[in-house]
């Protein structure tokens, strides 16, 4: 179900503010009262995701910093997937190093041990024990930056080893399978990925046709795909190929996809919300070219 949040979030991308009356007309394309989308974004700007003013009797809303950030992380994992699945770190022969992360945190650091663990997802490890993650690419700058900042220094470690060096395991199969749950996440994609290609299929003969659509009404059906997308994200971890099974369904995903934004981008739309169902290709991945995904590319680099 897309929530108003979502529609303000993925408005913001790449306006600086958004008014209310605009909020509210994307809000009844998916069939929610005005009274409903008022009272969603009030809770936004009491819980610090947005921030108001007003102009000329009209409310404007815009992110916070504390806003900003939320939808920055979500940023980075999206194209730090994208990067691995399509760049050429995929191409390139896994190395069969780790790069694994030992922590022992106490009880009383509870919230900082929960932020630890969230964070390394973000980066796509997964956990082997309980206090034992492990990633196939080199992260170890990255994860001792994060120990840095959340000064656990003395409560976690980061090395990498060979794949012969966990013992827990017999051979590499066995560790991918142990950590990441492949079954669920290819499930996922086998039910994300109809709708994509319906959506390919439609855009295809409306280009062919010279067909304008309203990009209004398209909008709620490619931001539902693209939040079925990120809750895939969450859980991909962007393995290298050697340790994929065969035609991993998630490199046809993610070609599809890619496919559909091309189609998207070809469209030509009758109405003035053309920005929320297309997006730019910024350095081989396909993002709205705003000033978080910027800053986010920054981050990741």
């Amino acid at each position: 179900m897309i929530k108003t949040q979502n529609i303000v979030q993925r408005v913001l991308l790449q306006k600086d503010e958004v008014s209310i009356d605009e909020i509210i007309d994307l809000g009844c394309q998916v069939k929610k009262s005005e009274h409903s989308i008022r009272a969603s974004v009030n809770r936004l700007v009491k819980d610090g995701t947005l921030t108001k003013r007003k102009k000329d009797g009209t409310l404007f809303y815009k992110l916070s910093k504390e806003g900003e950030r939320k939808i920055q992380i979500a940023i980075q994992k999206h194209m730090q997937i994208d990067s691995q699945i399509a760049g050429d770190s995929i191409e390139e022969k896994w190395d069969g190093i780790w790069t694994v992360v030992v922590f022992g945190i106490p009880e009383t650091l509870r919230k900082k041990r929960n932020e630890l663990r969230n964070e390394l997802i973000m980066l796509g490890f997964g956990m082997l024990f309980g206090s034992i993650w492990i990633s196939p690419y080199n992260k170890s700058a990255a994860v001792r930056k994060l120990i840095t900042s959340l000064k656990l220094e003395k409560h976690a470690v980061v090395f990498q080893c060979q794949t012969s060096e966990l013992e827990c395991c017999n051979n590499v199969t066995d560790i991918v399978y142990r950590v990441w749950n492949l079954k669920r996440i290819e499930s996922l994609y086998r039910t994300h990925i109809k709708p994509w290609k319906h959506l390919a299929h439609f855009l295809d003969e409306a280009i062919k046709k010279k067909k304008q659509l309203e990009a209004r009404k398209l909008f709620p059906k490619v931001l539902k795909m693209q939040l079925d997308m990120m809750d895939i994200y969450v859980e991909e971890p962007a393995l290298p190929k050697e340790l994929l099974p065969k035609n991993w369904i998630g490199l046809s995903f993610h070609d599809l996809v890619h496919y559909v934004t091309s189609l998207l981008n070809k469209m030509e739309f009758s109405d003035k919300y053309a920005y929320l169902v297309q997006v730019h290709e910024i350095q081989g991945m396909m993002l709205p070219p705003s000033k978080l995904c910027a800053e986010a590319m920054k981050k990741l680099s």
